[in-house]
């Protein structure tokens, strides 16, 4: 057997084995995507084409044809890494996917080289676009991101940049607009960039312009209108706008459909936008207004899209949808809709042919879905969708049926005898772990499944149409990088190759499985050593048990032969694949061999002569190549899948076989596997009577083999149970005896132990366990002891003042101290330095200092004043002296009370401040404000002390007091033990652990409630220790004389108290014990007497005793909480304090964080004062670059101004010449050749506003060619100038000869004047250039002058910050008279002024509002003065009218009979009767009117009284609701509503647990007797089985 060294040095030798590089007609027959899809780009108006790998699909909307061009040579292209298309010509583009790539300019669909653009970029290009003006932009990816702007028709390039985005995933876009704006946006980023392209004389100028979007508004998609406006759409669905000119980005309009996870696109249609928000739907906005927008049409589309796409030149909407659907926009009736025109798949996983046929393909994409695929169209037959997570996929080579290995561990068999119906065949569940390998035999019989980790194949017969039946299994376990199966001599043997590498899938040894076909046993298992490491093999067809091996790293190809018989491996052949990476797969059956690897390549090779017959790249290296490849019977297709999941289907181009091709094209398919394809069922292995449903094959084994033992061994495991049970009771009995024997005849418990090997390894396990738990609980100790002690080294040892709180004696209130630590020595030294710098401050400043608001030398001024009034003044000099130092004395207070006033804070009520604080109006410099902010500090820290100070003499008093308390409360308690008071409960106050920290420190016995262990010595210990102590005490017993004798003499003590007298009753007198009271004489009742007094005389002492106390007891008591409520007063003082230092050190804190925030903002400022001055530097610079461009931009423009001249007299030299050219022609001819000179074929406006264009025109006027990437328009002006160059166009009385030359004139006029609109196209264009850069310079001067505005404005707001001192005072809350919100801003217009000032301006108010009141009654009393006049003389007038009125009526009236008689009686003084009666009826009428308005009167008090009491019982009945109210307000403060919603769901909860608990009692005793039902009828039908013999 040769090695594999020699083999290597043969080959190095050979050449017989290299690739054939003869031309092949392969060719890319269809395609399917892959997991990431493409954008869609139009060409011209009808062609839309997309990037698959290595190739471009080209579908023809008009007709709805593909073309496919592939690049995968130097020829046509290494890759595709970026596609592009031309919207006015068929023209397209595309970048190659390799180092120092390409950009390939082709013709569509001649796919013939207009030009190639090199040298823009050393790695590959992320995007190309075409612009208007017949550019190509391009942009490169890592590590520059430089773009590049092309002249693609000559392949110039023009400019480049670097971008400065380092982002892969980025997209480029450019307007239709002129001058072109391209669109560079990075996706998560918030930088978007903008170029704008100007020409100048054939040069192209980059201008950049950045915008820096907010991370809320991340662009996710954008597209430019026709006119140049940029539209942006971010992830959900909101639109911006942004116009280039202004550079503002614009929010139009948000999205206005629902939410969702889709993709949002937006793209220009017609004249309008198209936007897809989050909910997948797709709106369609028209401008109606300068500022909005309206709804034109809306649909949500019936899948979800991918990719969207529009064309503006024919108005086509075309869309991809996530399963790569082609897709077009129609409205059919007003409705909009999505219209599929093609559908392509994607995202393949598995793929494998139907056999026997091969006519067909099977797929599974990502989605879970199996697609039938025709082989020579790419059409979709077929569709199951399966949606499960698929392993592997395997067909078999002569049965219509697809096997696939699931993740769960079941192998499921798909029926795709009916390509276009494909069904589930049936499935196996054959273990818990995933089947990830699958390999049929080649007659198709056997289906050996694997689970490659653990190494458990199945054998599975396959019956299609009766049952898959697992026959067998086989546990190697081991890891197995590859098998096959084959069927040798009615042998089926599994080859396994195991893996013996843990950094890869390769080994250097097989084993072999022999098995029987029909048994389910194995028969032999042998293991063969490798001579090298191997990462895969196939079987050889044609061979004896040979296979195809594909060594380790390596591009070779070996032939290897087994022979079972010697256990050894023979290297048959060994021959270099062609491939260019060393990793690679192989695909081998019956018609062809098929290797494929990274390199995406795929090599065809002969089966019988192992020859190259073609070999194509269908994917490129950088896309990792291909995954998996398979190819026809006939060896003219070969399918490939990429490991980016597409599809790739190519037609090799070779010659087939007629005597293959013919049996393969009729396959038979005979009657019989018809009908079990489509009649029969196939059912999967047969289940055991008792298992379960749902469990595995390899489960239901192991049942099976469990009732199998069960029922062979039930007797015998019966008859165990019985002598183990019998033994167990000797055992029981024997332990029980031996426990009530005497201690002499006991046996020990180890002598019952049956098995004392176990117990002895299980005490061995436990004492191991027990030191493994104790090294690791001492491990954790000393680590846990360690940490504490690191922790109190650092911060408990180190503290000065320790934490600790203050409780109050038997109350809730508490006080805390303040933590410090000591002093750094490096603090005290920076104090000092600061104390000494700031005295020579002061000296250095000492009569220079200018304080207008500082008061004392006013006060200064007035003392010396009044000492010289006093000096002038000797007859009153002791009152003068007197006045003069009480004025001191106030001048002095105040002075002292304005000093600390200004200090901002309250700490000098509690310390004296230092002299060396400066003023606020006086810190200006941060040297200052530095040295201020560390005595701020020292003051705060001081502060701390003064209140610890305080608080450890409060926390001495309650030491006293507690002790005070506990002396007090244990005679309190022994004066309840003396009154026999049990129900009095005195309680100790106790201390705390926030009261006395240390003891956190030390862990105390009695806080461990787990007993600690104790070892076997230190038990010893502890009982010598304590039968010590207790033979102490009986040792004193022995020898106590002493104690005898003065229990004897004194009953125990040495000094008779007469409260223990007290106690003891006096002894009856002898005969009141021996004697009845008969029997006593007179003795006898002389001591009875005094016996009686004694017991009188002790009883009135116990009450006085018990007086005393009871005294003493309410003394005590009293004593005692007097004191505490001293104590706790004096806390809450203490506590008070705290809120003041509090306060004055919260008032330093505030002044410390103020200087910090006015350094910082004074920083702020200069460092915006400094970047501005960077940016105007900058700006200035950039101006004087703009300057000189622009100056270039000037000398470019009078050179095309120059070219131009000279094109235009050459024009016109032409024009001059024409008469020479025709010397001997009449007039007539010479009229009739001028006119045809002057004809010109027509062409649109349009047409003429593209330099290069025009230019590429006027070169092939005078030549024969015609381009075909020019527009259609110049290719009929071509047309046409050829049409009128015909000399079927010419009149009789011109020659061909003088035709010819006219045409010659011609062209060369028309090439002039092409050139001569293409200069002045140039200079146009320069001239708009050099205008938009003066421009950009006016506005650039403009911001300029704007920044020094800025700069400006932020020094006055530093000089505003210098000078406007910010004050912070300490002052009452009454005297703030603002309305405040907790910001500083609230003070920024306050004023501050005294009180005196208030109290004056009050006084004159109230001096101008008595003033006002006098005027205002003067006024009133005026007023009322006026009215009454007025109201006498209105009276005056009223009483002339009525008696004018009265003289009047006496005039008018008439004097009747009656009334003289009437008048008469009056002189007379006599009365009518009938007057009489008259008057005496009205006295009646009007007492009976009093009468009633007495009565009235009476019930109306009597209402008024009810109404009064009413009010006062509302009024009470108010008061009690308003009481009510309180407490229920109170109570429902009190109460706990979570803890009423937790026990009312409680409640709830246990309800429906008894609910729950009854019903499922309920449906146990249901089913315990259905059980018992089941189990009689089991019994009976056990009984009908095997019937019980009556012996």
């Amino acid at each position: 057997m040769k090695s594999i060294d020699d083999t290597e040095g043969d080959l190095k030798e050979e050449t017989s084995l290299q690739l054939q590089q003869q031309h092949m007609e392969a060719r890319t027959m269809w395609m399917k995507f892959g997991s990431r899809l493409s954008h869609l780009h139009f060409l011209g108006k009808d062609v839309i084409a997309t990037r698959i790998g290595s190739h471009i699909l080209f579908h023809d909307l008009s007709t709805h044809t593909d073309t496919i061009y592939t690049a995968n040579n130097h020829t046509s292209g290494d890759g595709i890494s970026c596609v592009a298309g031309h919207q006015n010509t068929t023209v397209f583009a595309f970048g190659e996917k390799c180092t120092n790539p390409c950009i390939f300019i082709k013709q569509y669909p001649s796919f013939s080289t207009v030009s190639v653009l090199k040298g823009g970029s050393g790695s590959y290009y992320k995007s190309v676009d075409f612009s208007e003006m017949g550019f190509l932009i391009s942009l490169s990816s890592l590590p520059d991101f430089e773009i590049t702007v092309w002249n693609w028709r000559t392949a110039e390039k023009l400019v480049s940049q670097k971008t400065g985005i380092n982002n892969e995933n980025q997209i480029l876009r450019c307007s239709q607009a002129i001058p072109p704006v391209v669109s560079q946006v990075a996706v998560d980023s918030s930088k978007l960039l903008l170029w704008e392209l100007h020409a100048c004389c054939r040069k192209c100028i980059l201008t950049r312009v950045e915008f820096n979007i907010d991370a809320a508004v991340l662009p996710y998609m954008f597209t430019w209108s026709p006119d140049g406006t940029l539209f942006l759409v971010d992830a959900t669905g909101r639109v911006f706008t942004i116009e280039v000119e202004k550079r503002k980005l614009q929010h139009i309009f948000s999205w206005a459909g629902g939410l969702g996870t889709a993709k949002s696109f937006i793209v220009w249609y017609k004249t309008g936008i198209v936007v897809s928000g989050p909910s997948g739907e797709l709106n369609y906005y028209k401008k109606v207004a300068a500022t909005e927008w309206q709804i034109i049409w809306s649909f949500l589309p019936e899948v979800q899209l991918a990719v969207l796409s529009s064309c503006p030149g024919n108005d086509y909407l075309i869309a991809m949808s996530k399963e790569a659907d082609l897709l077009q926009f129609n409205i059919d009736d007003e409705r909009p809709k999505f219209i599929k025109i093609g559908s392509y798949g994607r995202n393949f996983v598995y793929l494998c042919f139907i056999n026997p046929s091969g006519d067909h393909i099977a797929t599974l994409n990502a989605s879970g879905f199996i697609n039938i695929w025709a082989v020579n169209s790419g059409n979709l037959v077929g569709e199951l969708g399966w949606n499960k997570k698929c392993l592997v996929m395997v067909s078999n080579p002569l049965q219509p049926y697809l096997v696939l290995g699931r993740d769960d561990g079941i192998v499921d068999f798909i029926n795709v005898f009916a390509s276009d119906n494909p069904k589930i065949l049936t499935a196996v569940n054959l273990c818990n772990e995933g089947i990830s390998g699958i390999q049929i035999s080649q007659q198709g019989n056997y289906v050996v499944a694997c689970t490659v980790k653990t190494g458990i194949f199945f054998v599975i017969e396959s019956n299609p149409g009766v049952q898959i039946e697992v026959k067998s299994f086989i546990n190697a376990k081991v890891k197995v990088v590859n098998f096959f199966a084959v069927e040798l001599m009615a042998v089926l043997k599994i080859v396994a190759l195991i893996s013996t590498r843990l950094c890869c899938p390769s080994g250097n040894k097989i084993i072999v499985f022999s098995m029987a076909c029909g048994s389910k046993e194995v028969i032999q298992q042998t293991f063969i050593d490798l001579p090298g490491l191997y990462s895969g093999f196939c079987i050889n067809p044609f061979g004896k048990f040979e296979f195809y091996a594909i060594p380790h790293c390596s591009r070779q190809l070996h032939l290897l032969h087994i022979s079972l018989e010697t256990e050894q491996l023979q290297l048959m052949d060994a021959r270099l694949t062609g491939h260019q990476l060393r990793k690679y797969g192989m695909n081998v059956t019956e018609h062809n061999i098929l290797t494929y690897g990274l390199d995406g390549m795929a090599i065809l090779l002969s089966v019988e002569t192992k020859d190259c017959i073609v070999y194509v790249i269908p994917h490129h290296r950088m896309d990792l190549g291909i995954k998996t490849a398979i190819a026809s019977p006939l060896n003219t297709y070969i399918i490939s899948l990429g490991q980016d999941g597409s599809m790739i289907c190519t037609y090799t181009g070779t010659k087939t076989d007629q005597l293959k091709e013919t049996p393969m094209s009729s396959v038979p398919l005979t009657e019989e596997i018809c009908h079990t394809y489509t009649q029969r069922q196939t059912s999967g292995f047969t289940k055991m009577i008792g298992t379960k449903n749902g469990r595995s094959w390899l489960e239901l084994q192991e049942d099976i083999k469990v009732m199998q033992e069960a029922a062979l061994w039930n007797e015998e495991k019966v008859e165990l149970h019985k002598q183990f049970r019998s033994i167990q009771k000797e055992c029981v009995a024997l332990l029980e005896k031996n426990y009530i024997n005497p201690p002499n005849e006991k046996v020990p418990v180890s002598a019952f132990h049956v098995d004392e090997e176990t117990r002895t390894e299980k005490i061995r396990k436990t004492q191991n366990k027990c030191k493994e738990i104790e090294l690791y609980l001492k491990a954790l100790i000393v680590a846990q002891d360690k940490l504490c002690e690191t922790l109190k080294q650092r911060y408990w040892n180190t503290a000065e003042t320790k934490g600790r709180k203050l409780k109050a004696i038997m109350g809730e209130a508490e006080v805390e101290n303040y933590p410090l630590f000591p002093k750094d020595v490096s603090y005290k030294e920076e104090v000092g330095w600061i104390i000494e710098h700031t005295k020579l401050e002061v000296q250095m400043q000492e009569g220079n200092c200018f304080s207008p608001w500082d008061a004392s030398d006013e006060c200064s001024e007035v003392s010396h004043h009044s000492s010289l009034g006093a000096l002038h003044n000797v007859s009153h000099a002791t009152q003068k002296i007197t006045s003069i130092g009480t004025i001191h004395e106030e001048v002095e207070e105040e002075e002292q009370i304005n000093r600390f006033s200004l200090t901002g804070s309250s700490s000098y009520h509690f310390m004296e401040p230092c002299a060396y604080h400066h003023n606020q109006f006086e810190l200006a410099t941060y040297h200052q404000m530095h040295n201020e902010i560390i005595l701020l500090t020292g003051v705060c820290t001081d502060l701390r002390t003064y209140f610890n100070k305080h608080f450890d003499n409060i926390y001495a008093l309650k030491e006293r007091e507690m002790l005070l308390v506990t002396e007090r409360n244990a005679r309190l308690r022994y004066i309840l033990s003396e009154m026999n008071n049990i129900w009095t409960e005195i309680v100790d106050p106790e201390w705390s652990q926030e009261e006395q920290p240390e003891r956190l420190m030390k862990v105390d016995e009695n806080e461990v409630s787990i007993t600690p262990c104790i070892s076997d010595n230190q038990q010893e210990i502890l009982e010598k220790l304590t039968a010590k102590a207790e033979a102490h005490p009986l040792a004193q017993l022995a020898d106590n004389f002493h104690d005898k004798a003065l229990f004897a003499m004194m009953d125990g003590v040495l000094e008779v108290r007469w409260e223990d007298e007290l106690k003891k009753d006096i002894p009856k007198p002898k005969c009141m014990l021996e004697k009845s009271p008969e029997d006593y004489n007179e003795e006898d009742l002389g001591v009875i007497k005094d016996y009686n007094e004694k017991v009188a005389l002790r009883f009135s002492d116990r009450a006085h005793y018990r007086k005393m106390l009871e005294t003493e007891f309410h003394e005590l008591s009293q004593t005692l909480k007097d004191d505490v409520m001293k104590f706790n007063s004096q806390l809450a003082d203490l506590f008070l304090l705290k809120l003041k230092i509090e306060a004055a050190i919260g008032q330093e804190t505030l002044k410390i964080e103020r200087y910090k925030y006015m350094v910082h903002k004074r920083l702020c400022l200069n460092q915006q004062e400094e970047k501005l001055k960077i940016e105007v530097m900058k700006q200035e610079s950039s101006n004087s670059a703009l300057q000189e461009q622009i100056q270039q931009l000037q000398i470019w423009t009078n050179d095309c101004r120059a070219t131009y001249d000279v094109v235009v007299s050459r024009e016109k030299h032409l024009e001059k010449n024409f008469k020479k050219d025709f010397p001997e022609v009449s007039q007539v001819v010479l009229e009739q050749l001028l006119k045809f000179y002057r004809r010109r074929p027509n062409m649109h406006q349009h047409a003429q506003t593209s330099v290069i264009l025009l230019n590429e025109l006027s070169q092939w006027t005078v030549s024969a060619g015609r381009p075909s990437f020019l527009p259609s328009e110049h290719l009929e002006f071509l047309k046409g100038l050829d049409q009128i160059d015909s000399y079927s166009n010419s009149p009789p009385i011109i020659h061909e000869d003088m035709w010819a030359v006219l045409c010659r004139l011609r062209r060369m006029k028309v090439e002039c004047e092409l050139k001569a609109k293409c200069c002045a196209l140039e200079v146009a264009d320069s001239e708009h250039t050099v205008s938009v850069y003066q421009k950009l310079l006016a506005g650039q001067k403009q911001h300029i002058t704007t920044l020094q505005d800025e700069i400006h404005k932020t020094r006055e707001q530093l000089l505003e910050l210098q000078h406007n001192t910010e004050l912070q005072l300490v002052m009452k809350q009454g005297r703030v008279e603002i309305n405040t919100t907790g910001l500083i801003s609230d003070f920024d217009d306050a004023i501050l002024i005294t009180c005196k000032q208030i109290e004056s301006v009050n006084e004159m108010i109230k001096k101008a509002g008595n003033q006002k009141l006098a005027a205002m009654h003067r006024a009133n009393n005026f007023h009322q003065g006026i009215l009454i006049k007025e109201w006498e003389h209105k009276m005056l007038r009223m009483e002339i009218e009525a008696l004018q009125d009265h003289l009047h009526n006496l005039q008018s009236i008439k004097v009747t009979r009656d009334i003289q008689l009437f008048l008469n009686r009056q002189a007379e003084d006599t009365e009518d009767k009938t007057i009489l009666s008259l008057k005496q009826e009205l006295d009646l009428l009007k007492q009976s009117h009093e009468k009633t308005i007495q009565e009235i009167q009476k019930q109306l008090d009597d209402l008024d009284k009810k109404i009064s009491t009413q009010k006062k019982e509302n009024q009470r009945l108010d008061n009690k609701v308003t009481d009510l109210n309180i407490d229920i307000n109170e109570q429902q403060l009190l109460r706990d509503f979570e803890f009423e919603s937790r026990q009312t769901e409680a409640a709830k909860q246990r309800m429906t647990s008894i609910v729950r608990r009854s019903k499922l009692a309920a449906i146990i005793q249901k089913q315990h007797s259905e059980i018992l039902v089941l189990q009689m009828e089991l019994e009976l039908l056990r009984l009908k089985t095997y019937p019980t013999l009556i012996t």
